[in-house]
């Protein structure tokens, strides 16, 4: 996710990390190889104009995903429950706290647009999304990222569990919805 947010004229990026990522990166010379077996599939790149409202509902229906919840770039979510009413707040990465009129541009690939994994429906317009397509697979935008890091990658550099992104309650109550 960060190195697609390095790499796109996006606010934010959130990918489908369960299952749309296939393998973990060995150790030793990265090789193009390595990362078609991370991204095995022809997903290609997508923005999408997205309000603050839309992507707190995405935020709240991943926050009940135990299983396969998104991971993200550009932003922090913080989630709380109140007499069953869920509270989503969400930080991007400048420090804005995103308000729901807000619009933002959201990195995701063509699969996650067109309903997969179902973690965009939560804000899907009745039509669909509209975009504008980036040509690349969203592997290439990652390969060409590894290409421009100078010297040798190491994967304690890119361990950001300070601060954490989802900020979530231990036990989410299942009937606290947004």
């Amino acid at each position: 996710t960060d190195a697609l947010l390095a790499s796109l004229d996006a606010d934010v990026v959130l990918l489908n990390v369960t299952g749309g990522l296939r393998s973990d990166l060995p150790a030793g010379p990265l090789t193009y190889g390595s990362v078609f077996r991370m991204f095995p599939f022809d997903n290609r790149v997508v923005i999408l104009e997205m309000s603050g409202s839309d992507l707190r509902r995405i935020v709240a229906a991943q926050a009940h995903n135990h299983r396969r919840r998104m991971g993200f770039a550009g932003m922090q979510a913080r989630v709380a429950c109140a007499d069953g009413q869920m509270i989503v707040e969400i930080e991007l990465d400048d420090g804005r706290i995103l308000e729901d009129r807000d619009t933002v541009r959201v990195a995701v690939n063509d699969f996650l647009a067109t309903g997969g994994d179902r973690m965009l429906t939560p804000a899907m317009p009745a039509g669909g999304f509209t975009w504008s397509e980036d040509p690349r697979f969203a592997r290439d935008v990652i390969a060409d990222w590894f290409r421009r890091q100078d010297g040798t990658l190491d994967a304690a550099d890119f361990v950001t569990a300070n601060p954490a992104r989802w900020h979530l309650p231990e036990n989410l109550p299942a009937d606290c919805r947004l």
